[in-house]
């Protein structure tokens, strides 16, 4: 399938544009996006076209589109069983349950998972997946991502596989089955994917995997992609068998989304973490000063946490070229916020990034584009193409995935029964 789209102009908006010391300066101005790329930001764009679809945006903010550099989709199906587990706990309880899922439920949670994501503003997801039992169940995620509608970096994991859940965990043998760089070398034979959205990466976790098998694998994935080490075909992340470039490349990763420390697989949005990190670290600061009688200034300014989720996420992941900012030339990845909305009122006028950082939710994005394709529109998520159901609204979406959370529910008590 192609997509052709008319020109488009994103008319009388506020629009966020980095400039080329990571500010986001607020601007007064359209945008014209033709097929998935930004080709004019300027005021009072004269239509190219007949045909240009004006799209009235005078109380909206438009801001880059969110990126989240470490996500587990496949787990949409768990939310809310590890709200009180520590790591620890999610380990076995979440990580390991995999083991559970047919791959059916693989396709269904990258593909909910994803949209959960793009209802609350992000764009592009670095997507962790250890979920890796088989080929198939590889595939029917990756397939979920696909037609998604979401920018992403696929990024399959090695992982311990249980063979037998006994009150002793049997593990398989092989940390990497003899298949898994086939696999990888496989999907990677397919690019372009998703229509250009979907690259396919390699996660880590193997922390037990000796150093030099460890070596063996991230050089062949690097011959499979023909990608340097920090190229966004390779995002390793978790990994302590990584270069000293490749460390301050996975410490940017983590800092963006310090809830990928925590025991919940399926953080709140990625906003929502920005702020986070910013309330932390001013604390940690705060605390510093007051148990040392100094003063302090303030180092962590709000638009640095906004940039960990827009121009410094996809410098992070190689692809600051493409996505991050809203430039001539890059892809059409936009949000599309409420200036007017209770919570963004006032705020808005006085500090479009302040306002998204610290004043936004989830209801105050109208809108978010993909590669010049609405996948949120007037505060609705729009049907997506889900493999072998064709199109589907939200509502129905949702009722598939609450019957594979049962069915996956339902294999887990018949396993603990048989622990008792």
């Amino acid at each position: 399938m192609f997509f052709q789209f008319f020109p488009r102009r994103v008319s009388q908006s506020i629009v966020l544009i980095h400039q080329p010391n990571n500010q986001g300066i607020p601007q007064r101005t359209d945008i014209l996006i033709h097929n998935n790329f930004i080709t004019l930001i300027s005021p009072n764009i004269q239509p190219p076209l007949d045909i240009t679809e004006i799209i009235d945006c005078s109380n909206l903010i438009i801001s880059p589109g969110l990126i989240d550099t470490h996500r587990h989709l496949w787990q949409t199906q768990l939310k809310g069983r590890h709200s009180d587990d520590l790591l620890g706990d999610y380990v076995t309880k979440g990580y390991l349950a995999g083991s559970f899922y047919e791959e059916g439920d693989a396709r269904i949670g990258e593909s909910v998972g994803a949209m959960e994501s793009m209802d609350a503003g992000t764009t592009m997801v670095v997507d962790h997946l250890h979920g890796v039992y088989t080929e198939s169940h590889v595939d029917a995620a990756f397939e979920g991502l696909a037609t998604s509608g979401m920018r992403a970096v696929f990024c399959p994991c090695p992982t311990k596989r249980v063979k037998r859940w006994l009150l002793e965990l049997i593990f398989e043998e092989e940390e990497v089955p003899g298949w898994f760089m086939g696999m990888l070398e496989e999907i990677a034979g397919r690019r372009p994917m998703g229509h250009g959205r979907a690259e396919i990466g390699l996660a880590f976790d193997s922390f037990g995997i000796p150093t030099g098998e460890a070596e063996r694998i991230f050089a062949k994935a690097r011959e499979t992609f023909d990608a340097e080490p920090t190229s966004p075909a390779l995002p390793q992340q978790n990994s302590k068998w990584v270069s000293a470039n490749q460390s301050a490349s996975i410490k940017t990763l983590l800092m963006s989304l310090p809830s990928a420390l925590t025991a919940t697989p399926h953080p709140h949005p990625v906003i929502d973490q920005a702020r986070l990190a910013l309330q932390y670290t001013r604390g940690r600061m705060n605390k510093h000063s007051l148990d040392n009688e100094s003063s302090i200034s303030m180092k962590n300014k709000t638009v640095d946490a906004f940039n960990l989720v827009t121009i410094k996420g996809a410098r992070a992941v190689g692809l600051e070229d493409k996505i991050g900012s809203i430039a001539v030339g890059k892809l059409a990845d936009l949000v599309f916020w409420d200036m007017n909305s209770p919570g963004m009122l006032a705020a808005a006028e006085q500090d479009p990034v302040a306002a998204i950082v610290h004043h936004s939710s989830l209801r105050d994005v109208r809108g978010v584009i993909i590669d010049g394709v609405w996948r949120k529109r007037d505060g609705k998520l729009l049907p997506v193409s889900l493999p072998g159901a064709g199109m589907m609204a939200w509502e129905d979406v949702a009722k598939e995935l609450l019957k594979s959370r049962r069915a996956i529910e339902g294999r887990i008590a018949k396993v603990h029964a048989g622990l008792r």
